[in-house]
């Protein structure tokens, strides 16, 4: 079973010295992830919802052969 982290450090930084949920750069824009999905995906797909993609604009599509049941779980 695969751990999915609450943070990642760096996004934590980043998210605390841009103050990026006040600002809403991402706002209007969609976001298309093709990747393995693994448990560090779901911080950063948060903080991109954080920084104003909204859900129903994001578009996530995972490697077959590695992507983690766990996180597929997570994100239906």
């Amino acid at each position: 079973m695969e751990a999915i982290p609450d943070t990642l450090p760096l996004l934590t930084y980043l998210e605390i010295f841009s103050d990026m949920a006040r600002k809403l750069p991402f706002k209007g824009y969609a976001c298309v992830f093709i990747q393995h999905l693994l448990g560090s995906n779901i911080p950063l797909i948060k903080s991109i919802e954080k920084g104003g993609v909204g859900r129903e604009d994001m578009y996530i599509i995972g490697k077959a052969y590695s992507s983690s049941i766990e996180v597929l779980k997570y994100l239906e």
